[in-house]
């Protein structure tokens, strides 16, 4: 005797273009692998749509979420024009070519709760479904370990400090190598050989150095997703069985909208 499986719609998230009717295509959005594992874990089935992406549970059987998990989506961007047209680029680092800006979204709130509200925003300025995109939504997307460079003139740092824009507990100090010889230094940040400070585990970080310039720059770091060269990440957390969604008929639904300058 054959049976059914109901699959009903955990969550979505969905661009948009303030004043153009809310439509926004062009991106390409892919599960990590680890997201793809967990996805399995829990019978969850991704699918992609021209204005962003949903996500599916099986209701028979449900397999509930029952602990705090993370489910990361890298996208690619249709159009690097994209951080110029919409006011995007931070004044202190204003060519796109050198800066390589990415961008970053997550549905956690600034202490670190998860929104609870449908529709939301996922945007960095707030929750409410009418805010939007901005330059504090930028970031470096790397590989866990990467290079950061300066001048060897004038004032440069001494050290640069990494630390987890959530977990405290995740922080590490990068000394700059002097070298009055050269024109440039070259520091590595979160290298393989600091072995017990080595930080393994991906996501959002801050990057400040001891003295400024230069800015402190906000970075995701991903091995997988920096290797696939992805220009953005969207981090959705859950701790809840996946029916406890404020809307069983839409599930929990997140907006992304870009306003152009």
């Amino acid at each position: 005797m054959g049976f059914i499986i109901k699959y009903n719609r955990f969550f979505s998230v969905t661009l948009g273009e303030e004043g153009a009717g809310d439509i926004m295509e062009g991106f390409t959005f892919f599960p990590t692998r680890e997201c793809r594992r967990l996805m399995d874990n829990h019978n969850l089935v991704f699918r992609s749509r021209s204005t962003g992406f949903e996500v599916f549970y099986s209701e028979t059987p449900l397999i509930p979420i029952s602990e705090s998990v993370r489910f990361s989506y890298g996208f690619r961007i249709p159009d690097a024009g994209l951080f110029e047209k919409y006011g995007l680029v931070r004044e202190d680092e204003t060519d796109t070519t050198v800066y390589q800006p990415g961008l970053y979204f997550d549905n956690l709130n600034p202490d670190g709760s998860i929104i609870s509200g449908s529709p939301a925003s996922i945007v960095a300025s707030g929750t409410d479904p009418g805010e939007t995109v901005s330059s504090a939504d930028t970031y470096r997307i790397y590989r866990q370990t990467f290079k950061v460079y300066d001048e060897a003139a004038g004032t440069p740092p001494s050290s640069y400090e990494l630390s987890h824009q959530y977990n405290t507990s995740l922080t590490q100090t990068n000394p700059v190598d002097p070298d009055p010889a050269a024109g440039s230094l070259i520091t590595t940040i979160n290298s393989i050989d600091l072995n017990g400070d080595y930080i393994s585990e991906s996501g959002p970080y801050l990057l400040e150095a001891d003295v400024q310039p230069p800015p402190n720059r906000k970075v995701y770091l991903s091995e997988e997703l920096g290797q696939k060269g992805a220009h953005g990440v969207v981090d959705i957390y859950w701790e809840n069985p996946q029916d406890t969604v404020s809307d069983p008929e839409k599930g929990q639904e997140y907006n992304i909208i870009f306003k152009p300058k």
